[in-house]
């Protein structure tokens, strides 16, 4: 009788623990199953991402380049900062972008917008394919975690080389990678919570010692659908010289819009090459050289403000030919979009913006035209009724075949600054169409 009760408890054991061991495989079934549905489905959805980046540098630069230097060696401090703002669309070919408020996408990358600084793509739809709707990806349950009071069941994975998508490095030097990462799920609803995809030592000729991208995942709801779309990531890259960069994005309004990864990074400084189309009207023709002021007409939070936001300025002189008559007068509404903004805070600390000329609103229609920044003439703010000598206008040699682009450069200003309503700029008008 004892024999036979403890043979019934021991098979009641194993069958518990053949139990628990089944579900983790079932949650990750149906974990895979509801991202792979969210993959499939994404296409034609867009949201809006807005990118804020931090680039550091060594405080004590190592004597030597090299990826094992102890963490106690590698205190590092914040040069430089940027904001970027853009729309990111599914495909069923991958991700698309454009800056802010476009309205339309275009066939070109993300890094043909934005050149300069670390940029990752496939955070939007690309990982969700790629690791759970990948036959080459291995899978291994890591256990239960808790996290503000909530239980999430958490696994580990390894996406190899042979079955990986994952391009990583400075343009000119990028390689193809595996990758390794981990993600937690909530085991009452299958929904994923966090993804985080980590590469250890990189291909060498990328000149990175270390990779990380995390994501945090939520349920947005998009015309009676859930759909689990990252509400905020946050990439993390350290060079072999010891420089580390760092984005966090933003997801917002996501709305219907009627892959896989890449990542590129390099030094910032240039502007990004931001050749939108913001309509589609006719280019307005302008005869060559003709002078005129410009004013803006809204203020610009330097806090908040980012590259690829719109802002608003009128003519404050009108635009006359030859013979003095007019052609556009003042008063006549411009479209600028911003295209860098930037603290530089190595040295002295210096806010930097540049902003093009994108259109000419007349008769309610916007008519893209070129203009060039007339560099030899200051910045002058009426409201201060003087000339703004710690502002800097001018055109810029790593973009003189940006047409309409102005730099405007703030020194010993706080991060928060207010660049007021009011500033004028003068310009000339440019050759041709835009």
């Amino acid at each position: 009788m004892l024999r036979a009760a403890g043979r019934t408890l021991l098979l009641g054991i194993l069958a518990v623990f053949i139990q628990a061991q089944q579900e983790p495989a079932a949650l990750l079934s149906r974990v895979r199953a509801r991202a792979e549905d969210t993959y499939r489905r994404l296409p034609n959805y867009m949201c809006t991402q807005t990118v804020d980046r931090t680039e550091s540098h060594p405080v004590h630069q190592p004597a030597v380049n090299s990826c094992d230097q102890r963490a106690a060696e590698r205190k590092v401090r914040p040069v430089y900062s940027d904001r970027l703002r853009l729309d990111v669309a599914a495909s069923s070919e991958g991700e698309l972008y454009s800056w802010v408020g476009e309205s339309r996408f275009h066939e070109r990358g993300l890094f043909d917008l934005v050149k300069q600084g670390s940029m990752s793509t496939g955070s939007f739809r690309g990982f969700l394919g790629s690791v759970f709707h990948n036959d080459g990806v291995t899978f291994t349950y890591l256990g239960e975690t808790s996290e503000k009071g909530r239980l999430l069941a958490s696994y580990g994975f390894r996406v190899p080389l042979e079955n990986s998508h994952y391009v990583f490095g400075p343009t000119g030097h990028r390689a193809l990678t595996g990758y390794d990462g981990t993600f937690q799920v909530d085991p009452k609803t299958a929904d994923l919570v966090r993804l985080v995809i980590l590469i250890d030592r990189p291909p060498p000729e990328t000149g990175a010692c270390e990779s990380s991208t995390t994501m945090d995942y939520g349920l947005v709801r998009l015309n009676d659908t859930d759909f689990q779309l990252p509400t905020q990531t946050h990439l993390h890259i350290r060079n072999m010289d010891g420089a580390e960069m760092d984005n966090t994005t933003v997801y917002s309004g996501c709305h219907e819009f009627v892959g896989e990864s890449e990542v590129t990074f390099g030094p910032p400084g240039a502007v990004p090459a931001a050749e939108s189309e913001p309509v589609r009207e006719p280019a307005l023709a302008l005869p060559e050289g003709v002078p005129f002021r410009l004013v803006l007409t809204q203020d610009i939070p330097t806090a908040t403000a980012a590259a690829g936001d719109r802002i608003a300025a009128k003519l404050a002189t009108a635009i006359h030919d030859a013979s003095r008559q007019v052609l556009v007068p003042a008063g006549t509404p411009v479209v600028c979009r911003i295209l860098r903004i930037s603290d530089d805070y190595s040295g002295v600390p210096v806010v930097t913006i540049l902003f093009r000329l994108e259109a000419l609103e007349i008769d309610g229609a916007a008519r893209p035209f070129n203009a060039i920044v007339d560099s030899k003439v200051q910045t002058f703010d009426r409201g201060r009724g003087a000339l703004l000598r710690n502002v800097e206008l001018g055109t810029l040699e790593d973009i003189l075949r940006e047409r309409g682009v102005a730099k405007l450069r703030f020194w010993g200003v706080p991060r928060d600054y207010l660049v007021k309503r009011g500033m004028e700029s003068n310009w000339v008008t440019g050759k041709g169409g835009p």
